[in-house]
């Protein structure tokens, strides 16, 4: 158990990191389950990335599987973290080939590779909430499903 300030951040990013390269990347969604067993069932995982994201551990799982179905091979990099009080901020790299439907959109075949940040909470050594922001604009035009994306005519 961390026993100081600096113990209790570098834990809190720790567990962060987890979810990103374990649960997002990896989809062990055992892990979620010892790392998030504080969320109650109203809390709004990934709020940011898709309008009316679902909410509580439920909704979270859903998203995730469905993230993974459009991207087999989807990878969350976490570039960097800072810590403060119970906040955990991630830049991060995300990358992977739509090979299933995303969004409602069938696959393109096509990669994409985007930035984005992530705000988690951390209370007691679990995830309670989190806040993203990604390039979602980058990821449609990378995968051809709007204009402006690598190769379209400016």
């Amino acid at each position: 158990m961390p026993q100081n300030d600096h113990e209790t951040l570098e834990a809190n990013k720790a567990v962060v990191r987890r979810w990103f390269e374990e649960v997002l990347s990896q989809g062990h969604m055992d892990v979620m389950d010892m790392i998030c067993t504080a969320c109650a069932p109203q809390t709004v995982m990934m709020q940011g990335v898709m309008p009316n994201a679902p909410g509580g551990m439920e909704g979270a799982r859903q998203m995730i599987r469905d993230f993974r179905a459009a991207f087999s091979d989807l990878h969350f990099i976490p570039e960097d973290q800072v810590a403060e009080g119970d906040k955990v901020v991630t830049l991060l790299t995300v990358e992977g080939t739509n090979d299933g439907d995303f969004l409602g959109m069938p696959a393109t075949g096509k990669r994409m590779r985007i930035s984005g940040m992530s705000m988690w909470r951390v209370v007691d050594g679990h995830l309670v909430g989190e806040v993203v922001s990604w390039d979602m604009l980058g990821a449609f035009q990378q995968l051809g499903l709007m204009p402006g994306g690598v190769g379209d005519a400016a």
